[in-house]
């Protein structure tokens, strides 16, 4: 024996020889009545193990890699929010301009200008002043809060505020979600909608995952009958095969990071007789 060390493919190989072994033993064992030899379910588990070909890895669109597992970490390509944002439909202002301000002691600010989500904005806010903003809107440089429009009335010159406002209220600050390097995933991270949504809104593009596993369910025993022919007497479906065929389309997580599975391509095998 040399070694010589078994590829990717060799050890597919070897393991669908191994399994094509087992078939034949457990055929001969029942046609002359020996007793099966048995292992225990931790033994199994090694065995599997042995025969497991090394997972490879592929980077590709992180729109395509929905239900398979990072094989690299994943940071963070842009800063999100990438600009400070309006939470509300309202003013932005200084905050310690309507510090003093109540229902009975409204506050009256000169509106300069009005700002709606997705346009850039070159407003600086000096004393007294505010500007009206959508949800989402760049917030201008000099506000530090915005009041919602519910507390407040308004023309096309002045708001009156009939509330105070702290620091921060109704602020989202650039970076809130995260910011450009930020970690997003550890390696070993199932990718779901969650992840992928996250990784879109941080500028990333492609991901690196493990490849999905192929597999193969194989049911025996003389009484199963191909699905596709007219059931005879005497004869059963495979349907104890379809289980575990559909459950490899889960995802799949084993205790051990380099064996953890995404769903996988299979092929049922139904061998009668």
């Amino acid at each position: 024996m040399t070694g010589k060390r078994l590829s990717g493919w060799d050890m597919e190989d070897s393991a669908w020889d191994a399994g094509n072994a087992i078939i034949r033993s457990a055929h001969l064992e029942r046609r002359h009545k020996v007793r099966p030899s048995r292992v225990t379910l931790e033994q199994a588990q090694e065995l599997f193990k042995t025969c497991m070909p090394v997972r490879k890895k592929e980077e590709k669109r992180s729109a395509d890699c929905l239900g398979q597992i990072l094989a690299k970490p994943v940071y963070a390509a842009v800063t999100q929010p990438p600009f400070p944002r309006s939470a509300m439909d309202g003013f932005a202002l200084r905050s310690r301009d309507i510090c003093r301000a109540d229902i009975q002691h409204p506050v009256t600010l000169e509106v300069t200008g009005c700002v709606c989500a997705g346009q850039e904005t070159e407003f600086m806010l000096k004393l007294h002043q505010a500007v009206r903003i959508m949800t989402g809107a760049m917030i201008p440089e000099g506000a530090d809060c915005v009041v919602k429009q519910e507390d407040a009335e308004w023309d096309e010159r002045a708001v009156r505020i009939y509330h105070n406002a702290k620091p921060g209220e109704n602020y989202c600050p650039a970076g809130e979600d995260f910011s450009a390097g930020d970690l997003l995933a550890e390696a070993g991270t199932p990718v779901d909608s969650y992840l992928l949504a996250a990784v879109t809104a941080a500028g990333v593009r492609k991901l690196t995952v493990y490849k999905r596993l192929k597999a193969a369910v194989i049911t025996t025993g003389d009484e199963l009958q191909n699905t596709e022919t007219s059931l005879q007497p005497g004869k059963t479906l495979p349907y104890s095969g379809f289980q575990p065929q559909y459950a490899l389309l889960q995802p799949v997580f084993h205790s051990h990071p380099s064996q953890e599975s995404s769903p996988a391509s299979f092929c049922h095998k139904n061998l009668c007789g």
